[in-house]
């Protein structure tokens, strides 16, 4: 790519003159410009262009191309082209995410225009960091870390939990997402909530622990990949805690992603929070040895 921001792939020399052999969408995009990525192909021939022309290339996403077909879909997902590779962002409406795409021997640049850019990437335990110094030097700061932990699914009924208090029901629609965005919004972190888990969705489930006004007072999210649930975004009012609603919120999706076909569950944890790995920890989860660190920008 040249310093005018306008790729030659898709040009063939014949002796002086380069012969047109095919021009893709992105070739047209000025370098350091960010412009709106709007399908799985434009992402995948971005990535791919990018690893051809930076060799040596260092990256943080772990996930398939696929993972970002909702996010393109509904037109939150930006690139970005650079000299020494590329920054692709996904608008999660109150933050965004940033995957980078770089020359291992080259440091990112100060990223702005964008709000609150948030860096994931995800180690082994005991393994080397080599992107935590890479991050730091580029200027970001870790914010915090998360640890997985999982378990094998044993039980598969669906019988809904209910005590004196409260009942612990699983609902899909609208009106409990509004109530569960609330509460996410109150008790977890800035970067927690993805867009799409805050609105209905086929693939997505929220069990909601209800109150005798019918009032959600606590919340839990899931979906399976397979044999495996993804479990996220467990939280309860400050008022209504230590009455086991949150070990009941977990009991229930361990029933319903069984029922569905799961074997095992999965979540993600900061370590900074003890309450939550305790209630795990109690309901059978366990370290499973990897590691998610989030950074910012040591200005943000």
């Amino acid at each position: 790519m040249n310093r005018c921001g306008y790729s030659i792939k898709g040009l063939r020399k014949r002796g002086n003159v380069y012969r047109h052999v095919r021009v893709y969408e992105w070739d047209l995009y000025t370098l350091n410009a960010m412009f709106v990525i709007n399908s799985h192909d434009e992402l995948k021939d971005l990535i791919a262009d990018t690893k051809k022309r930076i060799v040596n290339i260092r990256k943080n996403n772990t996930q398939m191309i696929s993972a970002f077909d909702t996010a393109v879909t509904e037109g939150r997902v930006y690139g970005e082209v650079c000299d020494d590779g590329l920054l692709v962002y996904v608008s999660q409406n109150t933050f965004t995410d940033v995957y980078y795409y770089w020359k291992r021997d080259a440091l990112l640049p100060i990223i702005t225009g964008i709000v609150k850019p948030v860096i994931s990437c995800t180690v082994r335990a005991g393994s080397a960091d080599d992107e935590e110094k890479f991050l730091l030097s580029s200027g970001f700061e870790l914010y915090r870390t998360n640890v997985q932990v999982k378990a094998e699914i044993k039980s598969k009924y669906t019988d809904n939990i209910y005590s004196s208090d409260y009942a612990v029901i699983t609902k899909d629609t609208k009106e409990y997402y509004d109530q569960a965005a609330a509460l996410w919004e109150e008790y977890l972190d800035q970067f927690d909530v993805p867009f799409e888990h805050l609105h209905p969705n086929d693939n997505h489930h929220l069990i909601c622990a209800v109150n005798q006004n019918n009032k959600v007072i606590g919340v839990h999210w899931w979906q399976n990949h397979g044999r495996t649930s993804e479990g996220r975004h467990t939280a309860v009012s400050a008022d209504c805690r230590k009455k086991g609603i949150a070990s009941s919120l977990i009991k229930q999706w361990l029933c319903d992603a069984g029922s569905a076909g799961a074997l095992n569950a999965e979540t993600w944890i900061c370590t900074e929070n003890c309450n939550s790995l305790h209630v795990y920890s109690r309901a059978g989860f366990t370290m499973n040895q990897r590691i998610a660190k989030q950074y910012t920008p040591s200005n943000y």
